[in-house]
């Protein structure tokens, strides 16, 4: 689900052509909600198709992939 979403994040950021600092700024807030969106959408998709899904590990596992795919920005090689 995050790669889809990251997938989308970067396919709607890269869209416009920032100008301006704000104009960077909705950009980058667009493809954001877009993204939230995209999780959304199939979180509910998995939700109706699977009833017998485990909540607890389902959710946790989600929780877990948004912060690894999330910190994965913050890692430097050196």
């Amino acid at each position: 689900m995050t790669v889809f979403a990251g997938i989308a994040f970067a396919v709607v950021g890269s869209l416009g052509k920032p100008v301006t600092p704000g104009t960077a700024l909705l950009g980058v807030l667009r493809a954001e909600a877009v993204k939230i969106l995209i999780i959304v959408a199939l979180l509910w998709s998995v939700l109706a198709a699977y009833k017998e899904v485990v909540l607890l590990a389902f959710f946790g596992t989600f929780a877990a992939s948004v912060l690894a795919f999330g910190i994965s920005a913050l890692v430097r090689d050196e």
